[in-house]
């Protein structure tokens, strides 16, 4: 079990606002890049900068997200590195 469980419930939420805010997950049009369940797993630093991307996956869709996620910079972390697990359909 966590040691943080509250502060990355709370950090989860304020990442999920900041990527539904700016649509990164759709803005470049990734989903239509490959099918079939993808993991993803973004290392985010303690400045809130994605600084990894590691997928189960290289295709289309991957190699779209990756241009797209890394890079960018999300809210602080309570801790890091932070890695943030997605699960795209």
């Amino acid at each position: 079990m966590s040691r943080y469980p509250a502060a990355t419930s709370s950090y989860a939420d304020a990442w999920a606002e900041v990527n539904n805010q700016n649509h990164l997950d759709e803005r470049d049009g990734c989903y239509f890049k490959a099918e079939g369940e993808l993991i993803q797993i973004l290392e985010i630093d303690k400045s809130g900068k994605v600084v990894g991307y590691y997928t189960d996956k290289d295709n289309g869709r991957s190699r779209c997200w990756r241009a797209t996620y890394l890079g960018l910079a999300f809210p602080k972390p309570p801790f890091a590195p932070y890695w943030h697990k997605l699960v795209m359909h």
